[in-house]
């Protein structure tokens, strides 16, 4: 994995629906695909449609995505999810996004 911009140098960066989600988020911090039909609401199948860029990982890594839910994204480094919510890029611990979302899919990008 590619990284171009450490996430959390982005803490705080302000979420726009439009202009700069959560995947726009994704594609500033690691060498991913620049799609353009990735859509906030759509995230999992989304990747899903994706498959020749992503690859399913049991456990997550440092910089990989992380599928949250199927509707938002995210990437783990060092026991945090690194993720553009609805106001700003934030870090949450692992622990606390387990509690909020029950399903979590893990990727590495190729």
């Amino acid at each position: 994995m590619i990284v171009k911009t450490e996430p959390d140098t982005l803490i705080g960066k302000r979420y726009d629906e439009k202009t700069y989600h959560c995947y726009d988020f994704i594609v500033e911090c690691l060498d991913v695909p620049s799609l353009d039909d990735i859509s906030v609401a759509t995230a999992e199948s989304d990747i899903n449609n994706n498959t020749p860029f992503y690859k399913e990982m049991d456990m997550p890594t440092n910089y990989c995505i992380i599928v949250l839910g199927k509707k938002h994204i995210g990437i783990f480094k060092d026991g945090y999810i690194y993720h553009n919510d609805r106001d700003c890029v934030k870090a949450e611990s692992m622990r606390t996004m387990q509690r909020k979302y029950t399903k979590m899919r893990y990727y590495d990008v190729y």
